[in-house]
């Protein structure tokens, strides 16, 4: 059998490949012909002796593209050829070629979604039109798109034959000893046939290659972006099993398609924030300018700014509603009346139509060296969204401890509230419990000041880390956010729903816990029964797509005419 397959492999490269390498190099060593000029030589003879100028121009065009998807100019050979009828190399290039690729890159640079597609399209008009580097715009549409081959093997082929009875519809002379010193395509239409109807036949072959071109553009673009979107799926789950083995590596270098997935989505996220400086700087001025107007123009002109700018963002602020444990349901198990008492912001980013998991984003971040950046951004982002007049719920958001531990945290967060005009009172700074103080005692401090501003703290994700009973020692947090798994195993397993009903009891206000005093929030409520279950624990809040999905600020706000609205500032 590994015979057999070995024979398959060299027969065909010893039977044609050599013996044609050897007739090619003898030919070139005992004529004066070039390689490219030996290959022509055949089909040059047959223009010559073929009196059908049709079938003479379908061959010719067939060839030329067979040689320049190998990268050989074959027209120019062409040129030598003597053929006296309606079709001619020079016809050829300037009402085909020429046509043809000017088609293409008007196509691609409308219809591509990609920049580097758009680019190209841009760059190539002008040197197709003085029929510059043929070869090489031929080549170059199979890389960017492999469809292409189809279109550029038929449209030549097409517009060959519209030429061919155009000329002789309209009765144009076309003089075949005509010479140009000016490769340009309209121009050289002219010149050949001295006719301007000859530059009408132009026009229409550069508008049906364009428009040949447009579904296989279109068909590249999905397999793209389909290609992409499971990049993007892959991206995360593939980089952290390959981080578990080798922690030093960067989900840019761990592998080539899907780390260059990864630099694409950082080149956005690094876009974004540059934009989010634009806005903050905007602001800023606008905040210098408060004396000169009234206080109600200024609120209005900084609330038409801040909605015209967050339209241009890609990464953007949700928010999940937070409910009380005064729930009414339907027939249908649907909550119909509840008290939204606050709701979490939570980043959603949207990247050529496909969402990208907060997760990944945090890691390109991380490993671009723009942990704290992407954090500084999503805390502005927010409070350009948040808009008091329409809730007064108190509103939660994550940080990361390396965060917290950042020397400029305090005033950074302070300073963008104080900017935004925002009461850092109704907001609650959320730390995952399996983050570890590294400066317990530095880090505390910070949280103490914060607190005396106005901010409340929480535990995130509790019962997912080491750490509990530590940050239950310092103190420092008002509500205790319950992990998801936790609160889905809750539903089934009594002994983690005893668990869940211990920390509740442990949160309350009693003489026996006078120093530990913090509300309970359960995560991932995702039907009536886990509801249900737990509120019979008198769970203080509850959070999940049982209340909604995270949505824009202003759909929350306007949920009010549905459900009951909590007032409350704090937890």
């Amino acid at each position: 059998k590994n015979a057999l397959i070995l024979i398959n492999l060299i027969l065909p490269f010893v039977v044609v490949f050599v013996p044609t390498i050897v007739i090619l190099f003898l030919t070139y060593t005992l004529t004066d012909l070039s390689c490219i000029d030996l290959i022509a030589s055949p089909f040059i003879y047959i223009f010559e002796h073929t009196d059908i100028d049709l079938l003479n121009g379908i061959i010719y065009a067939f060839i030329s593209f067979i040689g320049m998807f190998f990268g050989i100019g074959l027209d120019e050979s062409f040129q030598s050829a003597k053929m006296e009828g309606v079709i001619n190399p020079n016809i050829m290039t300037s009402f085909v070629f020429i046509p043809l690729i000017i088609g293409f890159a008007i196509s691609l640079l409308i219809f591509s979604k990609k920049k580097t597609d758009k680019i190209y399209g841009a760059s190539a008009m002008p040197t197709s039109a003085f029929s510059l580097f043929k070869p090489v715009h031929y080549g170059y549409s199979f890389i960017l798109n492999p469809f292409a081959i189809i279109p550029t093997l038929i449209i030549p082929i097409i517009t060959t034959i519209i030429t061919y009875f155009m000329i002789l519809g309209f009765n144009i002379n076309v003089d075949p000893n005509a010479t140009s010193n000016f490769d340009i395509a309209f121009y050289n239409a002219y010149r050949y046939t001295g006719s301007y109807w000859s530059i009408l036949i132009v026009f229409i072959n550069v508008a049906i290659s364009g428009l040949f071109f447009i579904p296989f553009i279109l068909l590249n673009n999905y397999a793209k972006n389909r290609a992409f979107k499971e990049n993007i799926k892959n991206l995360y789950p593939k980089y952290m099993e390959a981080k578990a083995k080798h922690k030093s590596i960067t989900i840019f270098d761990f592998d080539y398609e899907l780390g260059e997935t990864a630099k694409v989505l950082c080149n956005q996220l690094i876009k974004d924030m540059e934009l989010m400086k634009e806005v903050e700087a905007k602001v800023i001025e606008l905040n210098k300018k408060r004396d000169s107007f009234k206080a109600k123009e200024f609120e209005i002109g900084k609330r038409e700014l801040l909605n015209k700018l967050k339209k241009q963002l890609k990464i953007k602020s949700y928010f999940q509603p937070i409910v009380s444990n005064h729930v009414e349901f339907n027939e249908e198990n649907k909550p119909i009346d509840f008290e939204i008492k606050g709701m979490e912001c939570l980043m959603r980013w949207w990247f050529d139509g496909n969402y990208i998991i907060p997760p990944l984003a945090l890691e390109i971040a991380r490993d671009a060296h723009l942990e704290y950046d992407i954090n500084y951004y999503l805390w502005q982002n927010m409070l350009i969204n948040v808009d008091r007049k329409k809730s007064k719920s108190f509103i939660t958001f994550n940080i990361s401890m390396n965060c917290l531990e950042n020397k400029h945290f305090v005033d950074d967060i302070m300073g963008l509230f104080e900017r935004y005009d925002m009461d850092p009172s109704g907001f609650v700074i959320e730390i995952t419990e399996e983050d570890e103080f590294s400066n317990e005692e530095e880090a505390l401090k910070k949280i103490c000041l914060l607190k005396e501003k106005g901010f409340d703290f929480a535990i995130d994700d509790y019962g997912a880390g080491q750490t509990s009973m530590k940050y239950f020692q310092t103190n420092a947090f008002e509500l205790v956010k319950i992990d998801g798994d936790l609160v889905k195993k809750a539903k089934e397993n009594e002994q983690v729903y005893d668990i869940i009903g211990n920390i509740r009891e442990l949160g309350k206000r009693s003489q026996k816990y006078a120093n530990i005093q913090f509300k309970v929030l359960c995560e991932f409520i995702e039907d009536r029964d886990s509801f249900e279950r737990l509120s019979q624990l008198k769970v203080d809040y509850y959070q999940g797509y049982l209340f909604g999905k995270a949505q824009e600020f202003d759909e929350i706000a306007s949920n009010e005419m549905m459900v009951k609205s909590g007032s409350q500032k704090h937890v």
